[in-house]
């Protein structure tokens, strides 16, 4: 029981620093693009756009950035203490269903 609390205390402060370094590296760079954008913003007052035709059949749009390892870490060790939870509280309700019922 207590190696058992000794791991899952291991994987939760594990868990924690990836995604607060993942954060943290997220937040510098995110900082370094809006200064850049900023400037750029106050040099060019007057901006005028004209309208593009779009190709969307030749141009593949991609919405998020390929996963790091460190994501797929996470998500890797999210989703199996997730299943090793949901394992020991069915065999508990069953445990306890047995007894109570």
């Amino acid at each position: 029981m207590r190696s058992m609390l000794v791991l899952l205390l291991l994987v939760v402060f594990f868990l924690t620093g990836l995604v607060l370094g993942m954060d943290r590296g997220q937040k510098e760079t995110g900082l370094q693009e809006k200064d850049s954008v900023r400037k750029e913003s106050v040099e060019h007052v007057q901006v005028t756009t004209v309208p593009k035709k779009r190709e969307t059949d030749k141009e593949v749009i991609k919405a998020e950035p390929p996963e790091t390892l460190a994501q797929k870490t996470a998500s890797f060790m999210e989703n199996s203490v997730k299943g090793f939870y949901n394992v020991v509280v069915e065999l508990l309700y069953s445990f306890v269903r047995v007894f109570f019922e």
